[in-house]
């Protein structure tokens, strides 16, 4: 739903046309829509207990010459303190939520430009209207440059207010009629200001090519005395004039190939010291687990001696014992986890339905032998 808030706007023409043009809006004749610095535009929908929220979709540009201005700050202030700080993009473009039932000031500034207020209020919206996501406010701000000898002063408080309208059950905007008369006279100041610095630059152009048509006339007086020294004189200004810039290029691509130099070398120092401290670990794990497999194999080689070199089951008490048991799809399978000196071993006996029977330790195969004896030296007795 598109809201026209056309009985906001005064009533006197030259007014709108002048002041509204640089600051507020323009109005177009086929969707009768204001459209204005502080264009607004809210939809709603209905939302139980204040779940809403004001979107605020904003832009900012400069004055004269209507651009987008990227990197404007915008300080959101509830009462004194600055609840949030954002910037405008490459399209001079910000967005930001505002909560219900909350005064809020915008304050959007940027270097070399005047900053400009603007006070949201989003308190007094109905408990029982109805929108269907948030209110969407658009806020599109011109800034002016600064310029020595006019008082800006009118821009310390808001240029205008954005509240909701209980009528329109939208929100709206306003200005203060007395503020507006002065930003319009301070617009009538800024663009005098602004024809007085094209006269100038003006002025100055012709005078300085007046300079050189009486410099050139100089000339002429004095060529039949010393054309030839003249003529040498200013070729060698040239030529020292030219090889003064072209050495300071030089001397500044030389500072930059070696800042470029210098930041290489270092980001290649950084990228093969992390190389050589990765490595460094990598070789320390492989040492510790290659430790580790060589301790528990020579555990696993002398048990292995032991059931060889004595025909007689050799008990070997053991930490811990457990059974557990498990089906697959077409097998069975009998789980035996013994602890030994902290390390945990498992043996598998897998009965296929087609009779095929294996049997592993620790994922290895091992023959029935081999199980049958291993758990005999644990005091664990299997049947056949």
């Amino acid at each position: 739903m598109v809201i026209t808030n056309n009985h906001h706007l005064p009533q006197a023409k030259t007014f709108i046309q002048k002041f509204f043009a640089a600051f507020f809006c323009c109005i177009s004749s086929t969707k009768k829509t204001v459209y204005a610095i502080l264009f607004i535009c809210a939809t709603s929908a209905s939302i139980a207990q204040p779940t809403w929220k004001v979107d605020i979709d904003g832009g900012v540009k400069d004055e004269d010459t209507k651009q987008a201005l990227e990197g404007a700050k915008i300080e959101i202030f509830k009462g004194t303190s600055v609840i949030k700080t954002i910037y405008s993009n490459e399209k001079g473009k910000f967005s930001y939520l505002l909560e219900p039932s909350n005064s809020y000031t915008f304050k959007i500034s940027c270097p070399t430009y005047i900053a400009k207020l603007i006070s949201v209020s989003t308190e007094n919206v109905p408990d029982n209207v109805e929108v269907t996501d948030n209110f969407l406010v658009k806020m599109q701000v011109s800034l002016y440059k600064e310029v020595p000898g006019i008082d800006f002063s009118v821009f310390d408080k808001p240029i205008g207010s954005i509240f909701y309208e209980k009528a329109e059950r939208n929100f709206g905007f306003d200005v203060d009629y007395e503020l507006s008369k002065k930003v319009e006279q301070l617009q009538k100041e800024y663009e005098k200001s602004l024809k007085d610095r094209l006269a100038k630059d003006k002025k100055d152009k012709e005078a300085a090519a007046k300079k050189i048509q009486d410099d050139l006339a100089a000339a002429k007086k004095t060529e039949i005395e010393g054309k030839k020294k003249l003529a040498n004189d200013a070729d060698a200004i040239v030529k020292d004039a030219k090889r003064k810039a072209e050495l300071e290029e030089e001397e500044k691509r030389a500072a930059a190939k070696k800042t470029e130099k210098e930041e290489f070398e270092k980001n290649e120092l950084e990228r093969k010291a992390a190389i050589e401290e990765k490595q460094k670990k990598e070789l320390k794990g492989r040492e510790v687990q290659a430790e580790k497999k060589k301790e528990v194999a020579l555990k696993k080689q002398a048990v292995v001696e032991a059931v060889k070199a004595k025909p007689e089951p050799i008990i070997i008490p053991v930490e811990n014992i457990r059974t557990s048991e498990s089906e697959g799809v077409n097998y069975h399978i009998n789980h035996t986890f013994v602890v030994l000196n902290g390390e945990e071993i498992e043996y598998k006996k897998i009965v296929f339905s087609w009779g095929g029977v294996y049997h592993k330790r620790s994922g290895y195969d091992i023959s029935d032998l081999t199980f049958r004896q291993e758990l005999r030296m644990y005091g664990i007795e299997t049947p056949k």
